[in-house]
């Protein structure tokens, strides 16, 4: 079993376990979830919020 593996590499194995109308799902996630992270990642570095 392994504890850990590098965001890409999961991603790639997640893509080879799932079939073809998940993988769309899947990929849009990732997608949905790097912009709200790249747009919480800047308000939480603003010196302004706090």
């Amino acid at each position: 079993m392994l504890l850990a593996l590098s965001g890409y590499r999961a991603n790639i194995r997640i893509l080879e376990l799932i079939n073809e109308k998940d993988k769309k799902n899947f990929q849009l996630i990732v997608l949905i979830l790097k912009v709200w992270a790249k747009s919480l990642c800047g308000y939480l570095n603003n010196p302004n919020n706090i």
